[in-house]
């Protein structure tokens, strides 16, 4: 990110941007990353808390140029590394998930992640920065 501060930060002084838009990192990370489960993957885990807290850090760090960053946190999402708990857990079995491990019953959509994103990058989310979006049925 510290690579292309100057590029964010000429985007926010070409004056084609209103006092409400200004340049905005956004980084995935996930829910794995507040996980305290003993079973669950050491090293993904701590990535993902690890990069929750960099762009934490970076958010007060980039202050002087208005640059805002924010974090993506999706839950259980069709993916190769879902996969495996969606099997075992999810719709192939019963059509949903225990309301007690995803209250939405069911892995997440394309549609609920892009929803997430518009609104951080929207003038709806422009007072966001420095926070954790969770996007997990709940």
């Amino acid at each position: 990110t510290l690579t292309f501060l100057d590029l964010l930060d000429a985007g926010n002084n070409t004056g084609n941007m209103g006092p409400d838009w200004r340049s905005q990192v956004i980084a995935t990370s996930s829910i794995g990353g507040f996980s305290r489960l003993k079973g669950a993957s050491f090293a993904y885990n701590s990535s993902k808390a690890a990069v929750t807290h960099m762009m934490k850090m970076l958010a007060t760090s980039f202050v002087p140029y208005k640059i805002r960053c924010n974090v993506l946190a999706p839950g259980i999402f069709p993916s190769d590394l879902a996969g495996g708990t969606i099997a075992n857990l999810g719709p192939g079995h019963g059509g949903t998930f225990e309301p007690s491990f995803v209250p939405a019953e069911r892995p997440g959509s394309e549609e609920d992640i892009a929803g997430a994103i518009l609104y951080m990058a929207s003038k709806a989310g422009a007072y966001l920065n420095g926070s954790v979006v969770v996007v997990d049925g709940g």
